[in-house]
């Protein structure tokens, strides 16, 4: 097939699904064509882009986007048209989060996407967002419901967005759930990863990798740690991310005086971090499918996480991890304690994030996503059948 694939979103989780399908679908023969924006691209992102492009495995184009709704919107989807209907006709366009499933939508019928199949994962849709007000996730939930009228296929990372798409009012069949997959990783030895990162080499360590945002809320996590700490005085808490909430973090640490047993360590991979890590620990407001989730189970960590979406998926409760309600300090501690309490329990935790990461290994995903991309063209193909 000769695949179109468009995100603005070129970092983080978004990114890493991005390049990961890219050159999965390359692998397998397909003519891949990748737009996307600089605006948001990390490290990660742009190294994975180089190295497609060192092997010519696919065509790329950098069209600068805007996270939200925006005038420029207009010179966007102009400068995308003009993409498509110069290296055109695709049999699939498949955008990538919501601007670059907004675009893609608005494409549909422009020369060179005539006869694709349009296909949008959300990778966590906006109205899952409880920051937002109710007057603005009703907006965007009648946006989605628009342009679902342009969609052939919606892929939901999880079966909790899958449920939440639906109770929008998506039409029948349009959703599919295809969760995120990764490939095994090299790892660094525990000893290694620690000395890399300035990690006490016989401490404890709960791990926490997150934007220091509103919907990952770093402040559950310390505060989490912060009753539990006089407990385990053993335990440390490292810290990889950055982001809004980085003082109002490190302020609170300070008031609960725990800042000497956390580790500020900036912006970090999961392959810095995760190795050094005896837990896991994620407590977001609202998410769709983590990576991050995928990362601790290959690395065989036991996790503590908030019930958001993936978590149904990555985490057996009691048996390699445990999930409590979002928003819930006491709930969260009580869980950090017990793993940190148990070397037992940590041992059979980590031997079942092992095991349960092989459900979720690449080759899932892209197959995934394959098979969606035939739905989606059997369903283009019915619908103007019906037309005619």
């Amino acid at each position: 097939m000769r695949i179109l694939l468009v995100t603005e979103a070129s970092s983080a989780g978004v990114g890493r699904h991005v390049i990961d399908l890219c050159g999965a679908l390359v692998a397998r023969k397909h003519e891949v064509h990748l737009v996307y924006a600089t605006g948001r691209i990390d490290d990660a992102f742009a190294s994975g882009i180089h190295a497609l492009e060192s092997r010519k495995a696919l065509s790329t184009a950098i069209i600068e986007m805007r996270r939200g709704p925006h005038p420029s919107d207009r010179g966007a989807l102009r400068a995308l048209a003009n993409y498509a209907a110069e290296h055109g006709p695709f049999d699939i366009v498949h955008g990538q989060s919501s601007k670059g499933g907004g675009l893609v939508r608005l494409l549909r019928g422009r020369p060179g996407t005539e006869n694709a199949a349009i296909v949008y994962t959300p990778h966590c849709i906006y109205t899952l967002n409880p920051e937002g007000s109710w007057l603005k996730r009703a907006l965007f939930g009648r946006a989605e419901l628009w342009l679902a009228r342009r969609t052939d296929a919606i892929i939901a990372v999880s079966p909790s967005e899958a449920r939440h798409l639906e109770e929008l009012g998506m039409p029948p069949g349009l959703v599919h759930c295809v969760p995120n997959g990764i490939a095994r990783p090299e790892l660094r030895s525990r000893a290694e990863a620690r000395d890399a990162l300035g990690l006490p080499s016989d401490a404890l360590i709960v791990g926490f990798l997150a934007r220091l945002s509103p919907q990952k809320n770093p402040l559950l996590a310390i505060e989490s740690f912060a009753r539990i700490a006089s407990k385990h005085p053993n335990a440390h808490l490292a810290f990889a991310g950055t982001g809004a909430l980085e003082a109002a973090c490190r302020d609170l640490a300070e008031n609960r005086g725990i800042t000497e047993r956390i580790h500020w360590l900036g912006y970090g991979r999961p392959d810095t971090l995760l190795p050094a890590s005896d837990v896991f620990a994620l407590s977001s407001e609202y998410e769709g499918m983590p990576y991050v989730y995928l990362e601790a189970l290959v690395t065989g960590l036991p996790i503590v996480t908030t019930d958001v979406g993936g978590a149904e998926l990555a985490i057996e409760e009691g048996i390699n991890g445990f999930v409590v309600p979002r928003g819930d300090p006491d709930a969260f501690a009580a869980a950090l304690d017990r793993v940190l309490s148990d070397e037992a329990l940590r041992r059979r935790m980590a031997t079942a994030s092992i095991a349960r990461a092989e459900r979720f290994d690449d080759t899932h995903m892209v197959e995934g996503t394959l098979a969606v991309y035939d739905a989606a063209l059997a369903r283009k193909r019915e619908r103007e059948a019906r037309r005619a």
